[in-house]
C-alpha cells in the first residue's frame, strides 16, 4: 500500500481539532493547521504473538540503523502498529471551505525525538461511565507496557479539546435540565477494557494533556496532625476535609479503585485504601506524584 494512502486511512474518519501547539518545540510540520488521531492498522488486532514480537522488535532496533532507509521504514511500523497524530493542512477550495491534506504524521513515543523538543505531560487517571466514549471510537492498545497496567488499559483513543458530552440524568422532564460534563477541557487520552461487555461493566480512565495537569494535582488540604517524619513507612489517619463532589480520581498504583487516600504532608489524593497499606508494609514512603517523603497517608471523605 502506499504510504500516503495509508497516511489518510489512518486519520480519515477521526475529529480534527486545529493545532495550537508551538509546532517547531513539537516537531509539527509548519504548514500544520490541523491534526487527528491516526489509528493503527485494523490488522494488528488479529496478528498473533510471533508476529507482535517481530513488529516489536523491528520498532526498537531500526531506528538506531545506519541505514536511513532503515530508520525510515521503523518509523513506519511504528506507525503502522501504535497508531499516532495525523497533521493536515488546509486548502482552500473556496472563501468557506478547504480541503485538508496530509502533510505529516507523528508516531507517539517516551524519550524526545531531536534534541529540545516539547512533550505533553498527563495528569492522574480518572474514572468515566461507558455512556461517555464510543467503543468503536478506540482502537486496541498494541504497546505491551500500556496494555498491561490495568484491565482498563485494552483500548484507546483521544478526548479532543471542547469535547462536551450532554444527556438526560433524569431531570430533563421535571426540570427543563440536562447533564453535561467536559472531561478533559485541554484534550486528553482515553483507555477502556479490550471487550465491550467489560466496558460497559467497568468503565475506562481519562487522562488529561497539558495544564489540565495542575489542576488534577492540586493537593488536598492537610490540617490533622500527622505523625512525626521519621516513622519507616506511612500509617493511615482520618481525613479533614471533603473531597470535590463528583472527583472520580483513580488510585495510580492499582489504576481500578478510588483514590480515597491523600499522602502527609504533601497532601495529594492518590492511593486507595488497599494499596496505602500495601505501600506502608513495604515501607515504601514517596508520593508517587511528586516524590516527596511521605509521613502518612489520610482518607478523604
Amino acid at each position: 500500500m502506499n504510504v500516503h494512502r495509508l497516511y489518510f486511512r489512518l486519520g480519515a474518519s477521526r475529529p480534527k481539532c486545529a493545532v495550537t501547539l508551538d509546532k517547531r518545540l513539537f516537531g509539527i510540520p509548519a504548514d500544520a493547521d490541523l491534526y487527528l488521531f491516526a489509528q493503527n492498522h485494523e490488522s494488528v488486532g488479529h496478528m498473533s504473538e510471533d508476529v507482535r514480537e517481530a513488529f516489536e522488535l523491528c520498532i526498537q532496533e531500526l531506528p538506531g540503523s545506519d541505514s536511513e532507509d532503515l530508520r525510515a521504514l521503523g518509523t513506519f511500523l511504528k506507525v503502522f502498529f501504535e497508531g499516532g497524530f495525523a497533521y493536515n493542512k488546509k486548502e482552500h477550495a473556496s472563501a468557506s471551505s478547504y480541503i485538508p491534506r496530509v502533510v505529516g504524521i507523528g508516531a507517539l513515543g517516551v524519550t524526545p525525538a531531536f534534541e529540545g523538543q516539547g512533550g505533553i505531560a498527563t495528569g492522574y487517571p480518572y474514572h468515566f461511565d461507558a455512556k461517555f466514549f464510543h467503543y468503536l471510537d478506540a482502537v486496541p492498545v498494541s504497546i505491551a507496557a500500556i496494555s498491561a497496567m490495568s484491565e482498563r488499559h485494552g483500548r484507546y483513543g483521544v478526548c479532543f479539546t471542547r469535547c462536551v458530552f450532554i444527556w438526560d440524568g433524569g431531570a430533563l422532564e421535571s426540570e427543563g435540565k440536562l447533564d453535561f460534563c467536559a472531561p478533559a477541557p485541554h484534550g486528553g487520552f482515553f483507555y477502556m477494557p479490550r471487550d465491550l461487555s467489560q466496558y460497559q461493566a467497568l468503565g475506562g480512565l481519562l487522562y488529561a494533556f497539558g495544564e489540565a495537569r495542575d489542576n488534577l494535582e492540586a493537593a488536598v488540604s492537610v490540617a490533622a496532625e500527622a505523625p512525626s517524619a521519621d516513622q519507616a513507612a506511612p500509617q493511615s489517619t482520618q481525613a479533614v476535609r471533603q473531597g470535590p463532589e463528583g472527583d472520580h480520581r483513580v488510585c495510580v498504583v492499582c489504576l481500578s479503585s478510588d483514590a480515597t487516600m491523600a499522602a502527609v504532608p504533601c497532601g495529594h489524593r492518590a492511593y486507595c485504601p488497599e494499596c496505602a497499606s500495601q505501600l506502608a508494609a513495604q515501607h515504601r514512603a514517596n508520593c508517587p506524584v511528586c516524590r516527596a517523603a511521605v509521613s502518612s497517608v489520610m482518607r478523604i471523605h
